[in-house]
């Protein structure tokens, strides 16, 4: 886990390219800063735009292959990349918090509801239960479904009886192998947020019509515990048409694995055949999906599996 936490082994690259209706020009890239050096506040990160490196010997390893030569910058001055790109950055890691039992009632309710519309049950399930940790051992079985007879003694109003549920269910910690899975994978997911707001004096692709570019970005991100990039971009922009100072101001959100962990699975298919072979799957070859993806969440001993060696009382191997 801490060694998660300083190393994500995912890295993140941003590219700008002109959308020009004839070709498609590289206008350069930069990588992100590890992700380890973000936190859950919104960073302003200001990115200098270079020339793409694809020797094994780079600052940040390869980068995406891909048609970004342009040709050289001293024979012609209009191929040389110029400019930055201006983005916020945030990084939750991990998704996963422990949820304890033994916070008072009051503190419990006030984080279950922004507007604090539960507060005023404290009092009836105080004195039904006296503590969280009463609720959850007499009202919640282990899958975390929670007792109607605890909206009756606490006399909880129907309108409210899904918060409550929500809160158990979440935070249920079945033996199962599926809700093992699902904390193991959680223990190793952040959430990343990335905002990109503009780029200023981007090079002139079309420089020898005397034409500004139309710039768009696409992010795109690479596992560094097996090397591999994704086939699609994690995000682009829009294009902005004919201006070296583009302003996009857009915000994307997902969840990220750690590289180590996502190494674990199988690249899942992308696209509208992807989408359509999930519509036409059977049950039981979902189901057999769902279990090889749990297992790979918690196996923990490697391709070899778990070995035991028994000894006999002179410490010699019992075969």
């Amino acid at each position: 886990q801490f060694n998660d936490v300083m190393d994500i082994q995912q890295s993140i690259l941003f590219e700008v390219w002109d959308s020009d209706v004839v070709a498609k020009d590289f206008l350069g890239e930069a990588w992100l800063p590890p992700l380890s050096s973000f936190g859950p506040r919104m960073k302003d990160i200001v990115l200098p735009l270079g020339k793409a490196d694809n020797s094994e010997d780079a600052e940040n390893g390869p980068s995406r292959p891909a048609e970004k030569d342009i040709g050289d910058d001293k024979a012609d001055p209009s191929k040389k990349i110029t400019g930055e790109l201006y983005v916020s950055v945030s990084w939750k890691f991990p998704l996963y918090e422990e949820k304890t039992l033994d916070q008072d009632i009051a503190t419990w309710l006030s984080e279950l509801s922004d507007n604090q519309e539960l507060v005023k049950y404290e009092q009836a399930i105080k004195d039904s239960f006296g503590t969280l940790q009463v609720v959850s051992e007499q009202m919640v079985s282990p899958d975390g479904t929670l007792s109607s007879d605890f909206f009756k003694k606490a006399n909880v109003d129907k309108a409210h009886h899904k918060k409550f549920q929500t809160y158990f269910k979440d935070n249920a910690q079945g033996e199962g192998l599926q809700s093992r899975a699902d904390v193991q994978e959680k223990m190793h997911t952040g959430m990343l947020k990335i905002r990109i707001d503009r780029a200023r004096m981007l090079r002139r692709a079309d420089a020898h019509r005397f034409r500004d570019c139309d710039a768009h970005v696409q992010v795109w991100v690479r596992n560094d515990a097996k090397g591999a990039w994704r086939k699609k971009p994690w995000m682009r922009t829009k294009v902005v048409n004919k201006t070296r100072d583009p302003v996009w101001n857009v915000e994307q959100e997902r969840p990220l694995l750690t590289g180590n962990f996502e190494a674990r699975f199988r690249e899942p298919e992308e696209g509208w055949i992807a989408e359509v072979k999930k519509a036409l799957r059977s049950r039981a070859t979902q189901k057999r999906m769902d279990d090889e993806h749990a297992v790979s969440a918690v196996k923990r001993f490697g391709s070899r599996g778990l070995r035991v060696k028994f000894l006999d009382s002179d410490g010699r191997a019992v075969r």
